[in-house]
């Protein structure tokens, strides 16, 4: 199942790989109020890491940007509103409208029905299963010449 926010592919098996953080992409609505960059959002996100949730039969997906909404925060903070939300980083030229947060976080209840869903699944099916949460840890946020963190 794929519907442009994630991807979730079920297989046969007890192992589940996650990789919510590896989209870029962004809701046409939003891009130019963002402040960041396409490098700097970047720079933040888990770039390639849906292809190490190659290595489980079940893959969970994050086909959108951590920028437009996090799948990893409590629902209450899963769209980065001030720069404490997001180590520091102002996100936006402006802080978005109700509208916007509540379009971003339709996506996000999406993602937890359908993952709620396949869980149910796979707890009847095998009663118990493993679950990989595939990350990067962004340790020069400086860029590439910058000091270890």
């Amino acid at each position: 199942m794929t519907n442009g926010y994630f991807s979730i592919r079920e297989g046969e098996g007890r192992i589940v790989a996650a990789a919510i953080h590896d989209g870029h992409s962004v809701r046409e609505e939003i891009v130019s109020m963002f402040a960041l960059n396409d490098a700097e959002r970047l720079r933040e996100e888990d770039p390639e890491t849906g292809r190490w949730a190659e290595v489980a039969p079940t893959r969970i997906v994050g086909l959108r940007s951590r920028f437009e909404v996090d799948l990893n925060r409590p629902r209450e903070k899963a769209v980065y509103i001030r720069p404490e939300d997001a180590w520091g980083l102002a996100v936006w030229r402006e802080t978005p409208s109700a509208g916007l947060v509540q379009r971003s976080l339709e996506s996000y209840d999406a993602f937890y029905r359908e993952v709620k869903q396949l869980f149910s699944r796979l707890e009847r099916r095998y009663g118990r299963f493993v679950l990989y949460d595939i990350h990067t840890y962004n340790h020069r946020r400086e860029g590439a010449d910058g000091l270890f963190q």
